[in-house]
């Protein structure tokens, strides 16, 4: 644990600071030389250490303490919690803002009716994470498990203008006599409250459908699966767009080509940074081998509507892999997670990238130390890397059920990186995150969240003083995961690759920022291999119509 060579290091989250010698491509993962505890809201600084190895049971490093601003590890619990919430059952995270859902709570005696607790970040840098606002469906029902998807944007990342907004699924809920057809829930940020803005139904909807498995939301765009929908569970997923006058407004219903009975398509959604591009995961279709699941990808194009792209199907597939049970896109990169639930439950993930409108697998990831039933893949997250100072770029995959040093389905997650100049431009595992105060059946890793600057971690059981499976989230910072020197940042443009001077849209600005850096490797280095050239300017032109 020592030594200063390439291995994976495990980062731990918990109530001490662990610091040892100075590992630069963990910079980003554990944070430097400060911890802090949040526990119902309250945050506790613990002892600044630098350059002292800490012997204990749990045997773990984290980076040195490093110049710069502190940089926490936190852990995040809702002021209220109660047994068997399931806090961190879903995360999400964006800008200053973290949302976990907590399907599990009882609300005023009401069993499972959910809820979700939004956190606000102290300043950009980090600080005390405050507990803002509970948000609860208005129209709350037992067994509703409000909750179990969240998503949230903050428009002010981007650049835009506008308040925060939050989308909240309740996949059981019973819509009209319809038992679990499944709605969604809208909560915008205005003068510094969470307001119910809108509950979003599917069209149509019918009972089972479990419209509200999954949630995402950009600007003016949700996106809400629904994985039980149709002829015999094809799924499907609807797209809302918020009109002129503030109401949101079903626009499309979207189905894969050639869906097939028990695809599940919906069981995941995600949209990149700028809406550009959506993906959703479909863990039961027989593509690629018997339940070996896939994900299908839209464009958005100029006319605001989703056109179907490609359907991702990944290669070697062992039936039961049970890909797109998690799936996360930043810009060109896209990542898809198998929890391999009827197979062995090892678990994998496969990478894609894109080129222009096509994508191709780059690489299948593994754990590096991953054993049978660990679940691996089960959630995914993944950040694109900033090509306007060279960052790699970032995949996470949890495994929740992973035996940690002995503790039976503590979790854990892995991280990988890619930059162009490590390994040959090939994917490697860079460090496992594990909570240096977890317990047995945690779940740690449950679910997973990028944004920007940090890793947002889910514990669906955690047990917080004395509370049985409370839940919790823990957050990891990031800097400088590639160790180059400079603050990793979301990428070039966010999320369209192309997008140089970051304003959302692939134009001439951008193409003259490209031809500005010609035979260089600069921000116009789109295909990371070194150099400006032909093969830069293809992808740019290929992006122009992306917006």
């Amino acid at each position: 644990m020592g030594s200063e060579g390439s291995e994976p290091v495990r980062c731990c989250s918990g109530p001490r600071s662990l610091i040892g010698p100075p590992r630069r491509s963990l910079r980003s993962l554990c944070r430097r030389g400060h911890c802090h505890a949040v526990n119902r809201g309250h945050t506790v600084e613990v002892e600044r250490i630098s350059h002292v190895w800490i012997s204990l049971p749990v045997m773990c490093a984290v980076a040195a303490a490093l110049a710069g601003p502190p940089e926490a590890l936190s852990t995040l619990v809702a002021p209220d919690a109660a047994g068997g919430e399931e806090g961190g059952r879903s995360v999400a995270a964006a800008g200053r803002w973290v949302v976990i859902g907590m399907p599990g709570a009882n609300i005023d005696g009401v069993v499972n009716r959910g809820a979700a607790w939004v956190f606000r970040a102290e300043s950009d840098d980090g600080g005390a994470w405050i507990p803002e606002q509970r948000l609860l469906a208005p129209d709350g029902a037992a067994e509703d498990d409000f909750g179990l998807s969240v998503a949230i944007d903050d428009p002010s990342v981007r650049g835009d203008a506008g308040e925060p907004v939050a989308i909240v699924g309740a996949l059981h809920d019973d819509v009209a006599g319809r038992v679990d057809a499944g709605s969604a829930s809208v909560f915008r940020r205005i003068d510094g409250t969470w307001v119910f803005e809108q509950t979003l139904l599917a069209s149509g909807g019918l009972a089972g459908d479990e419209f509200g498995r999954s949630v995402a939301i950009r600007g003016d765009v949700a996106v809400v699966g629904a994985w039980d929908d149709g002829l015999f569970d094809r799924g499907a997923v609807y797209v809302f767009v918020r009109d002129a006058s503030g109401v949101w407004q079903q626009a499309q219903k979207l189905t894969a080509p050639g869906a097939a009975t028990g695809d599940h398509l919906g069981t995941s959604v995600a949209l990149d940074a700028f809406g550009a591009r959506l993906i959703a995961g479909a863990w039961g279709d027989d593509a690629g081998a018997s339940n070996g699941g896939s994900a299908s990808v839209w464009r958005r194009a100029k006319n605001g509507a989703f056109v179907f792209e490609q359907e991702l199907v990944g290669s070697a597939l062992d039936p039961g892999d049970e890909l797109g049970r998690g799936v996360a896109i930043d810009g060109d990169l896209a990542v898809l997670g198998g929890w391999a639930f009827w197979g062995d439950g090892r678990g994998t993930a496969r990478v894609f990238r894109r080129s222009g409108t096509l994508w191709s697998e780059e690489a299948a990831l593994d754990a590096p130390d991953g054993s049978a039933d660990d679940y691996f893949g089960f959630s995914v997250a993944c950040r694109r890397g900033d090509a306007l100072d060279g960052d790699g770029d970032l995949i996470a995959c949890g495994a929740w059920a992973d035996d940690v040093l002995g503790t039976t389905n503590q979790g854990s997650v892995w991280v990988f990186e890619r930059t162009a100049a490590k390994s040959g431009g090939a994917w490697s595992p860079t460090a496992q995150l594990i909570a240096e105060d977890g317990g047995a059946s945690d779940y740690f890793g449950f679910s997973l969240a990028f944004d920007c600057d940090r890793i947002l971690v889910g514990v669906r059981f955690d047990d917080v003083e004395g509370v049985v499976n409370a839940g919790s989230a823990r957050v990891w910072w990031i800097d400088d995961a590639d160790g180059n020197g400079v603050a990793d940042g979301c990428g070039s443009g966010g999320g369209l690759p192309g997008d140089l001077d970051g304003d959302g849209v692939v134009g001439p600005a951008d193409l003259a920022l490209l031809l500005s850096g010609w035979g260089g490797s600069g921000a116009g280095d789109l295909d990371g291999d070194g150099t400006v050239g032909p093969g830069d300017l293809t992808s740019l032109l290929a992006a122009w119509s992306d917006r």
